[in-house]
């Protein structure tokens, strides 16, 4: 799966602006289409008209031509319903999250907090584990004196696992139909609506109570895609050249990318001084870094700035190997490349080359 960079959004005179990752990019193009889908909306109504035109930009993957964007400058009313969408998620965050059963047969209505049920199903599955122990080891114990029969019954008729389903009281069923819910921070009454704008009671303002987790600079915006760009370029990269790469090789090559790192090339080699080495390398405008597979379980991760490198050099063997020559006298020597090496020349100021 092609990873995305996700998208940037400025205001109208482009001083403020917000990067969206691509996870939430996706999301947030899903509450759109579900507001126009008639999702209940606690506040003022927004302009169906204005939503529908962010409907085809947001959460829709653009092919983003290089690392500087292009951004999507909102108009100040765009923005405001931008704002709004994106505030869903940090409120989310900050807002006590419940969940509002409901019994279809009857009607029965309780709250729940998901915390505490996850703690239950955890609770109820410890000691579902612990009595399946005590009863194989007494079992166990039963077999070896010579209980034979007595111990493989106890193995059998093993104890059931507790089941985690909530009985109505009114009609004894056990399914029902839950919606997420939370509660106002100023009057404590309870919303139940998708879109949170405005309390319909108190007229506390939702968005505005986290609008400054939401807006950043214009410049700090671009600079935080810039630094994504590059992360989806080498994920892309590195999936190509090795679709079994493990997560902490990548984010060992990432750790290596500022907004200021120029990507030359993503390589793979198989050999690192002779040894047998599944290595990824990245090479960039600061140096080279890399992370090795050994054993099918372990990694090996070394990096190196330019300026700890005395030279370069092709290996005497020929063919595409290359060596770096330390000031010390040492010598790192990467050959055995598999796969076409990935070209990426992001960001690399015109006077620099490899």
């Amino acid at each position: 799966m092609e990873n995305h960079p996700g998208g940037i959004y400025l205001s109208q005179d482009e001083s403020l602006g917000i990067f969206v990752a691509h996870e939430f990019h996706i999301a947030a193009g899903n509450i759109i289409d579900k507001v126009l889908a008639g999702a209940p909306i606690a506040g003022p109504q927004p302009d169906r008209d204005v939503l529908r035109h962010l409907s085809k930009i947001v959460g829709k993957p653009t092919a983003q031509q290089d690392e500087n964007g292009p951004p999507v400058v909102l108009s100040h009313v765009e923005a405001l319903h931008f704002e709004a969408i994106m505030a869903q998620f940090r409120l989310r965050d900050y807002l006590p999250g419940r969940i509002k059963r409901v019994c279809p047969v009857d009607g029965t209505m309780a709250i729940e907090d998901p915390v505490y049920l996850a703690q239950r199903a955890e609770h109820i599955q410890r000691e579902y584990d612990r009595n399946i122990f005590i009863n194989n080891v007494t079992a166990q114990q039963r077999i070896n004196s010579g209980h034979t029969v007595e111990g493989l019954a106890r193995m059998f008729l093993a104890p059931q696992k507790p089941s985690l389903d909530i009985v109505c009281p009114g009609c004894g069923g056990t399914k029902y139909d839950r919606f997420r819910v939370t509660f106002c921070p100023e009057c404590q009454n309870r919303r139940e609506e998708f879109l949170l704008v405005e309390c319909p009671d108190c007229d506390h303002d939702f968005v505005a109570s986290v609008r400054e987790h939401i807006w950043t600079t214009g410049a700090i915006a671009l600079q935080s895609f810039n630094v994504s760009y590059k992360y989806s370029a080498v994920i892309n990269a590195v999936r190509d050249l090795d679709g079994y790469a493990r997560d902490r090789q990548i984010n060992h090559l990432l750790g290596q990318i500022t907004a200021d790192t120029g990507i030359f090339h993503v390589a793979r080699c198989r050999l690192i001084d002779n040894r047998r080495r599944d290595t990824l390398l990245l090479l960039t405008t600061d140096g080279i870094c890399w992370s090795s597979k050994r054993l099918g379980f372990f990694t090996e991760d070394g990096s190196l700035q330019w300026e700890q490198v005395a030279s370069v050099s092709e290996n005497s063997n020929g063919g595409d190997d290359f060596r770096l020559a330390l000031p010390d006298g040492r010598t790192i020597t990467f050959s055995s490349f598999t796969g076409n090496e990935k070209a990426l020349s992001i960001g690399i100021p015109d006077d620099i080359e490899l």
